[in-house]
C-alpha cells in the first residue's frame, strides 16, 4: 500500500464512508486527479467541511492546470461560528445607483471576542467583479453584484 493509498484510507474511516466517497468524486471532484482527490478528502477531513453539503469544492479549470480547493462561503462561516470567537459583524455599502442595485463598494467590520477593534474590509466593486472572456461580466457578478460584493467583503 502506498502513503497515498495510507492517507486516503485513514481519512475513508475518520470522515467519510465508502459510498460518501464515490459521492463526492463523483459530484464533486471528478476532473482531480487521485492526488488532487485524496488532498481534497484529507483537507475537508481535517477542517471538519462536508464537500456534499457544498462546505469545499474541488474544480479542475483544465487537464492541465491543478486543482482548486475552495471552502465554501457556508464553510466559512461554519468555521467561524464553531470558533467561539466570534461577536458578528457590520456591514456599510455605498451605491452607484439610485435604485441600490450596483454597489460602488461593501465593507464589513468584523468582531471578534477579545478584541478591543474590529478587523475591517472594504471590497470594491471594480476591483473584485469577474469577467468572462468576452469582457462581459460572469452570470453571478451581473445578475448579483451585491450579493457577491458582500460575500467578498465578509470572506477577506
Amino acid at each position: 500500500m502506498t502513503s497515498v493509498e495510507v492517507n486516503t484510507a485513514l481519512v475513508i474511516r475518520s470522515k467519510f464512508s465508502k459510498d460518501e466517497i464515490e459521492l463526492i468524486r463523483k459530484k464533486v471532484a471528478p476532473r482531480a486527479s487521485e492526488e488532487e482527490f485524496n488532498l481534497f478528502l484529507y483537507q475537508a477531513a481535517a477542517y471538519g467541511l462536508n464537500p456534499l453539503l457544498n462546505e469545499m469544492w474541488c474544480i479542475k479549470y483544465s487537464e492541465s492546470a491543478p486543482a482548486s480547493i475552495f471552502v465554501s462561503f457556508s464553510g466559512l462561516l461554519k468555521k467561524v461560528a464553531q470558533s467561539g470567537e466570534f461577536n458578528g459583524f457590520r456591514e456599510k455599502v455605498e451605491w452607484t445607483d439610485e435604485e441600490n442595485v450596483i454597489p460602488k463598494w461593501v465593507e464589513v467590520e468584523a468582531y471578534r471576542k477579545g478584541m478591543d477593534h474590529p478587523i475591517t474590509f472594504r471590497a470594491y466593486l471594480k476591483t473584485f467583479m469577474r469577467y468572462k472572456r468576452d469582457g462581459e461580466p460572469t452570470e453571478a457578478w451581473k445578475t448579483m453584484p451585491y450579493v457577491m460584493l458582500r460575500k467578498v467583503a465578509i470572506v477577506n
